[in-house]
């Protein structure tokens, strides 16, 4: 399945990096972030140790259909979120 985490902060890496064993998932972040996971990968800590491989990005470029969009961005961020990507959501009929 097609996964797109908006909002990759602690909780939305942890929940990608998570659903990346069985999924695509691309993470989007701040650039900071989504540079520091396209070069060495996703680090996790504490009860899981591990690095993933994920993708990252600073915008969603294009939205596949059957994609699912998890929003995972602090509160006061969720309008501003979804009025970046309303225009590549369709419709459904």
């Amino acid at each position: 399945m097609k996964i797109i985490i908006l909002g990759a902060g602690g909780i939305g890496s942890l929940v990608g990096a998570l659903l990346s064993k069985d999924n695509d998932v691309l993470l989007v972040g701040n650039k900071a972030h989504t540079d520091e996971i396209k070069k060495n990968g996703l680090q996790i800590t504490g009860c899981i140790d591990k690095s993933f491989k994920i993708k990252a990005d600073t915008k969603i470029n294009k939205i596949e259909d059957n994609t699912l969009i998890i929003l995972t961005t602090k509160a006061v961020d969720n309008e501003k979120s979804i009025n970046q990507i309303k225009n590549l959501i369709k419709k459904i009929h």
